[in-house]
């Protein structure tokens, strides 16, 4: 008597749900690519800072959020090549888009430009 293993994915053969992997991973890339939308909001929040807040704010120190997650991806990516591993691509998947959406939402109760290094930058 043997074993017989159904290959199934999403509940589906093969074949047809291989597909749904493929959107997946279209999503997780263009969430990914939230980041690079940071310049269209250069200019709108040096205008908020200046004028509605009476800071003097450069866009240089705008763009500074920016570089910041830039280094913290790069040393946060090799770090969670372990992680992966140990809990699995889902879950850090799932933790890596709520930290991503935590650094949008904190971000927007910034009432300087300090504040959003902090609330912006490291949670993604």
């Amino acid at each position: 008597m043997t074993d017989t293993v159904s290959d199934t994915l999403f509940g589906m053969e093969p074949e047809k749900s291989r597909w749904i992997l493929v959107i997946l991973g279209m999503i997780i890339n263009l969430c990914l690519g939230t980041i690079y939308s940071w310049s269209v909001f250069v200019a709108p929040l040096t205008n908020y800072f200046t004028k509605n807040l009476g800071q003097a704010v450069t866009a240089n120190d705008i763009l500074l959020p920016f570089s910041v997650f830039l280094a913290f991806f790069a040393i946060a990516m090799p770090l969670t090549g372990k992680y992966i591993e140990k809990y699995g691509p889902r879950n850090i998947t799932i933790l890596g888009g709520v930290l991503t959406g935590l650094g949008w939402l904190l971000a927007s109760f910034a009432t300087s430009v300090p504040m959003l290094y902090v609330m912006y930058s490291p949670c993604r």
